[in-house]
């Protein structure tokens, strides 16, 4: 696991306190998704985990998680996915949340490119709502 680094984003907003070596990815323009599109096009070709900050991280959290990336070590993998039921491993077609990811080296312009087209009008209905 001495290959993969750990990113945590964050506003700022919230306190947490990480017992992993990691960077901390700042997000003080809230664009979570911009963000988000850029910390992948920035770390692209590195094995990374992305944690958000409101997370609560188990015990062993590295070594539980090594488990199933050195199984798993090419796909993406999701270890927060619905937050009301606990299961092991298992393969889904659906991507939900995104507060804990392991994302391997290759995942980059591919992934960010098609982010990108899907967006704008994300952003203009989420935005919408808020104002409203």
């Amino acid at each position: 696991m001495n290959d993969i680094k750990f990113y945590v984003r964050t506003t700022g907003d919230r306190k947490f306190n990480y017992d992993i070596p990691h960077e901390i990815i700042l997000d003080t323009e809230r664009k979570p998704i911009d963000g988000f599109i850029k910390l992948l096009e920035q770390t692209s070709g590195e094995k990374r985990v992305i944690l958000e900050d409101d997370l609560v991280l188990c015990h062993n959290f590295v070594e539980e998680i090594s488990k199933v990336i050195e199984e798993y070590p090419n796909d993406i993998i999701n270890f927060f996915t619905k937050p009301d039921r606990y299961f092991t491993t298992s393969y889904d077609s659906i991507f939900a949340f995104n507060q804990c990811t392991y994302y391997p080296e290759w995942v980059g312009k591919e992934i960010t490119d098609k982010m990108k087209e899907v967006r704008t009008p994300y952003h203009r209905n989420m935005y919408r709502n808020v104002t409203k």
